[in-house]
């Protein structure tokens, strides 16, 4: 259970290591002054290493991810994608509304639809409906894009 004054940020980023670089510090910050923090990975990345299969690579960010996330103290929550392979339809949306649903954030960071990760992949993060916006706000009191 949170107490009135503590707020609980989720970072959700296509490939481990997208928030870690864009709101990672925002993150450390806010667990420094006693705040939680999660990150959610749809996929691990994994393509466009020159010497690691992508298999190799997706194991070697997820590893990263964790140990970032140890780092700072955050918790880290990964889905069941391969990177370039996340479909767009309800049941990716439906988990990363399960994830919302259990962790309780008070704010929610992602990509902006402006940021070089807006590809097919990543659209159920980016360019959302005033509806939509709408259904998260109610969990989480701010949403922001990085």
């Amino acid at each position: 259970m949170q107490s009135q004054n503590e707020e609980h940020i989720l970072a959700v980023a296509g490939h481990s290591g997208d928030m870690d670089l864009t709101a990672g510090a925002v993150m450390a910050k806010y667990i420094q002054h006693g705040h939680r923090a999660t990150f959610l990975h749809l996929t691990p990345g994994g393509k466009g290493h020159s010497d690691l299969t992508p298999e190799q690579y997706a194991r070697q960010k997820t590893d990263e991810a964790r140990a970032f996330a140890d780092t700072i103290g955050a918790d880290v929550r990964f889905l069941e994608y391969k990177v370039a392979e996340l479909p767009v339809n309800d049941k990716v949306k439906y988990q990363v509304a399960d994830v919302i649903r259990e962790v309780k954030p008070t704010i929610i960071i992602g990509h902006w639809e402006g940021s070089m990760h807006v590809v097919r992949h990543h659209r159920c993060l980016c360019g959302h409906t005033k509806t939509q916006k709408e259904k998260v706000l109610p969990v989480a009191h701010l949403l922001f894009f990085a």
